[in-house]
């Protein structure tokens, strides 16, 4: 049997040995790089450094959070309440003495409420508000026929009737009564107008007044400094939590440019014949409008003020217009005599009149008809000082009423519409028969006049063409006016005796209204007497309206307003 050699058996197993030791570094790589491998991860678990496996990481990373947490939720400090200051600072507002009822006798010395508690502030009574309002003064209107133009590059309107009415108003009175009735309280009782009304009645043919007829009032609006109209504030209605928005609406609606326009709206620049586009103000009536404010008594406060030197000017064109317009925005407030001389009388500003104890107060209406008469009362709406103040209130339903109402005013004395024509007997011719009748009309914003021959029975006045300049345009020529009176001539008696010897003509005529009248001639007539002045004025009214214009004119040349 043949020997084997060590090589060859090597050389035999050599493949089985190799692959023993590739199994036993396969398990000894298992073992300790996958059972039990050597490597860790540091987490920190309760403030301390720990080393974990792999497969520990996740929940160890787990623990160390949630302790972080719940360390974070035990160190936040307690949770201290917010306190309401807003809430305090209302409350200390409707009740400032509460807290110290001892200041109420000092304060308020007097003898004390039985019915109202330690610290209580007495109710205030609506009632009392409203008692306490006093009416406006008899007012005064002044009716005309305007030709006025709201707008640039618009043409001037008809000549309308238009009646400027004003008053004064015993602002003073008011404040110190209010005054005395809020004391007790911290509402302002400082009075905000919140609008004028006013009513009219017209004489009948039987010489009783009609029905009272509320006014329609018109006003020029109140424009920023684009020239948009404005809109007033508003204020909201009352629904018990919406206090301080009232509150602040009332502040803005009380403002002196709201006020103005509530209490003295503005109006449109008239034209005057002669002279151009002037301010309304020369229709105000002026009686004791004017005399009330400068040389009043302020009602309630027990002092006079001095006399203030009335400023006197003579306006001529509305000069402010053609430099770049006038701002009506902020009503100066003119009362001005009703003459040919323009004389005007300057009121002092709207603060002035409520330091003075009285305000000047007007409006405007367009709603007249001619050969009518009418009269006017007038009342004023103030804000109601209780809007919104249920605290103070008698009741809650008190506090929901917004405005309160002054008692209704005397009526004005008679307000008469102008006449759109009036005749006058100026001459006589016997020997045919006829008389001179010189007739009065407005046309373009002007007055005018033509003279007719007339015989009885015959209709005076009638439509004839006149060369006048028109304030839209400034251009003149030949316009038609309407000099009919509707009056017819019945008789004519020129031999009239007047006394010492003397004759003049009279004619009996049958009015417009189909009434027998009688008119001598003017150069006889007592030159005291209304109709004496009436033909006077129209006169002269007639002279200013053949001269040329200063302010008429167009959009291109015309006064901007």
């Amino acid at each position: 049997m043949a020997k084997v050699s060590p090589i060859e058996l090597i050389e035999h197993h050599i493949e089985k040995v190799i692959l023993a030791i590739c199994a036993l570094a396969l398990v000894v790589v298992g073992y300790v790089w996958i059972i039990g491998t050597p490597r860790s991860l540091e987490v920190m678990v309760n403030g301390m450094a720990q080393s974990v496996g792999p497969a520990e990481v996740d929940e160890a990373l787990a623990r160390a959070s949630s302790t972080v947490r719940q360390r974070v939720i035990d160190l936040q400090p307690p949770q201290t309440p917010q306190p309401e200051y807003m809430k305090r600072v209302r409350e200390g507002q409707d009740k400032p003495l509460e807290e110290f009822p001892s200041l109420v006798d000092l304060a308020l010395p007097g003898t004390a409420i039985a019915d109202a508690g330690p610290g209580k502030i007495p109710p205030v009574s609506l009632t009392a508000l409203v008692e306490a309002v006093p009416a406006p003064g008899v007012p005064k209107g002044r009716a005309q026929w305007e030709r006025l133009r709201r707008q640039v590059g618009v043409a001037a309107e008809a000549d309308i009737a238009a009646a400027h009415v004003a008053a004064v108003y015993p602002w003073a009175e008011l404040q110190t009564r209010w005054q005395d009735i809020l004391s007790r309280t911290t509402i302002q009782d400082e009075p905000a107008a919140w609008r004028v009304l006013a009513r009219l009645q017209a004489r009948q043919l039987g010489g009783t007044w009609g029905p009272v007829q509320s006014v329609t009032m018109v006003a020029r609006p109140l424009l920023d400094s684009q020239g948009v109209a404005v809109e007033p504030p508003e204020i909201p209605e009352y629904d018990g939590k919406n206090i301080d928005q009232i509150t602040r609406a009332v502040q803005a609606w009380g403002d002196e440019s709201w006020q103005l326009f509530v209490l003295r709206p503005e109006y449109w620049p008239i034209w005057r014949a002669g002279v151009g586009w002037v301010d309304w103000r020369v229709h105000l009536p002026e009686a004791e409008v004017g005399a009330a404010i400068e040389h009043g008594t302020a009602p309630g406060r027990g002092r006079a003020r001095p006399a203030r030197t009335v400023k006197r000017r003579r306006p001529g064109v509305m000069d402010a217009f053609n430099e770049g317009g006038m701002d009506f925005r902020r009503p100066t407030g003119m009362v001005v005599a009703p003459s040919l001389s323009f004389q005007e009388v300057v009121v002092p500003p709207l603060s002035e009149q409520k330091e003075a104890g009285a305000i000047l107060l007007w409006f405007h209406d367009m709603s007249l008809e001619s050969l009518k008469e009418y009269r006017y009362q007038l009342c004023v709406e103030f804000l109601n000082p209780l809007y919104g103040y249920e605290d103070f209130a008698e009741a809650p339903d008190q506090a929901r009423t917004k405005v309160i109402q002054s008692p209704w005013s005397e009526w004005s004395a008679p307000v008469s519409v102008p006449k759109p024509t009036e005749f006058f007997l100026t001459g006589a011719m016997p020997r045919t028969k006829m008389a001179r009748v010189t007739v009065f009309a407005r046309q373009l914003g002007q007055q005018v006049k033509e003279t007719f021959y007339v015989r009885a029975g015959q209709a005076i006045g009638r439509e004839e063409f006149l060369e006048l300049t028109d304030p839209a345009s400034g251009q003149t020529e030949p316009v038609s006016v309407n000099f009919a009176t509707g009056a017819v001539a019945v008789e004519l008696d020129f031999g009239k005796p007047i006394g010492n010897r003397r004759t003049t003509t009279e004619m009996l005529f049958l009015d417009e209204m189909g009434q027998l009248r009688t008119m001598i001639d003017v150069s006889h007539m007592d030159k005291a007497s209304d109709a004496y002045r009436t033909y006077v004025d129209l006169e002269e009214k007639a002279k200013l309206g053949r001269q040329s214009p200063a302010g008429a004119g167009g959009p291109e040349n015309g006064p901007e307003f």
